[in-house]
């Protein structure tokens, strides 16, 4: 006697297994893909008919919308001559040196050299590795 002949015809419909109507649970699976087929063509007309709400509203005429009121969100302080002069001298100071500090670290990558290079078509394939 082999494995499993004991339970052969042990699990038939008529013992409750499967749908109950004769039928295997093949074709309860089959309309598994039909369901979800009804529930994406559903969500696919409701996003359809959110899309046409949204994008084929008639906009309102410019006439009709209501006026901005426009409100002052920052004033002019008095400064008096002195102030003035120490603060663009101050502010024309910090410009000059981060120029300065940029054109060196320009300078120190080589930058420009290599840019020229580049344009004269003599560096077209140079990765550097490092950046000195």
């Amino acid at each position: 006697m082999r494995w499993g002949e004991d339970y052969e015809g042990e699990c038939d419909n008529s013992e409750g297994w499967g749908s109950g109507d004769g039928d295997d649970s093949g074709s309860a699976l089959a309309k598994r893909p039909e369901s979800y087929l009804s529930l994406g063509t559903d969500q696919q007309l409701k996003a359809q008919r959110e899309n046409d709400l949204i994008y084929h509203a008639v906009l309102p005429s410019p006439g009709s919308l209501p006026s901005i009121e426009t409100i002052v969100v920052a004033s002019p302080i008095p400064i008096c001559g002195t102030n003035k002069q120490l603060s663009v001298r101050g502010e024309v100071e910090k410009a000059e040196l981060a120029g300065s500090e940029a054109q060196s670290a320009l300078d120190a990558m080589a930058i420009q050299d290599r840019l020229r290079r580049l344009a004269e078509g003599q560096d077209q394939n140079y990765i550097p590795l490092r950046i000195p």
